[in-house]
């Protein structure tokens, strides 16, 4: 099994690598839910895409409106 394993490539570990980040939160997240895994779930299993898309930009719409409140603070211009 080492042998077979040994001649993996590399770029295929890294891809693996990413692939992880979505089965971590099912195993180690318990009952919760989070948005990447139902964006997942949506695209994957239901094959729902409008609403993958919607839940998917959630996260975007709350970095530009931290981003536009601290603008408007004048926050970034004391960096």
């Amino acid at each position: 099994m080492y042998a077979g394993l040994e001649r993996v490539p590399n770029s295929l570990l890294e891809a693996s690598g990413d692939l992880g980040d979505y089965i971590t939160v099912g195993i180690v997240g318990g009952g919760s839910q989070m948005l990447g895994t139902l964006v997942y779930q949506d695209i994957g299993a239901a094959n729902n895409l409008p609403l993958a898309s919607a839940i998917a930009l959630i996260p975007i719409i709350i970095i530009f409106g931290y981003l536009f409140l601290v603008r408007r603070t004048g926050a970034l211009d004391n960096l």
